[in-house]
């Protein structure tokens, strides 16, 4: 697996872990991590049924969780930009199943909870750059819409961002985004 990262400057014991199916509750009880970063993929069901999970451990120890939700939260109105205090409201089961575990999360955790809403991300070897390259050299039609409000990031920044509301040990709902 490739991945693209930012050396943050994080604290010592920090772990990544690749967990496998049926293998969560020997990790909680090994590791006892204070803190959890989230971003799955997956089955809708199945990743909220390990979010109450996590989310119910870290309210046991007053952990905190680092929810990476996403913008599709607000896909049912693409006429304006959304913000932070805006109500979600989505047309899509992709963001209906962030709308209900951003709920679980925050009933579960309150001030130990932090929603990131991510923005459409990009990276050099993200799909959408490779479909856009292959495209231009191919010389086909790129799909363009100037009337829509439309946030996008890269992966390294959207990383910088997470570092630093992890160091600042923030909470609440954020929206990750670019401004010049």
């Amino acid at each position: 697996m490739k991945l693209t990262f930012y050396d943050p400057p994080l604290a010592r014991g920090t772990a990544t872990i690749h967990v496998k199916k049926g293998h969560f509750p020997f990790y909680v009880t090994t590791l006892k991590p204070q803190s959890v970063i989230s971003c799955l993929r997956g089955d809708y069901n199945k990743q909220l049924i390990l979010h109450t999970k996590i989310a119910e451990y870290l309210k046991e120890t007053d952990g905190r969780l680092y929810f990476l939700s996403t913008t599709n939260v607000f896909d049912n109105d693409l006429s304006k930009p959304h913000y932070e205090d805006d109500l979600p409201n989505s047309c899509t089961d992709y963001g209906q199943y962030k709308i209900e575990c951003e709920k679980k999360i925050i009933e579960t955790l309150h001030d130990n909870a932090c929603i990131l809403r991510l923005p459409q991300v990009w990276g050099k070897d993200s799909p959408r750059m490779k479909h856009l390259l292959k495209s231009l050299t191919n010389n086909e039609k790129i799909v363009v819409c100037p009337k829509l409000f439309f946030n996008t990031n890269t992966d390294i920044v959207i990383a910088k961002n997470g570092v630093c509301v992890v160091m600042e040990r923030k909470t609440g709902t954020g929206n990750i985004k670019f401004t010049n």
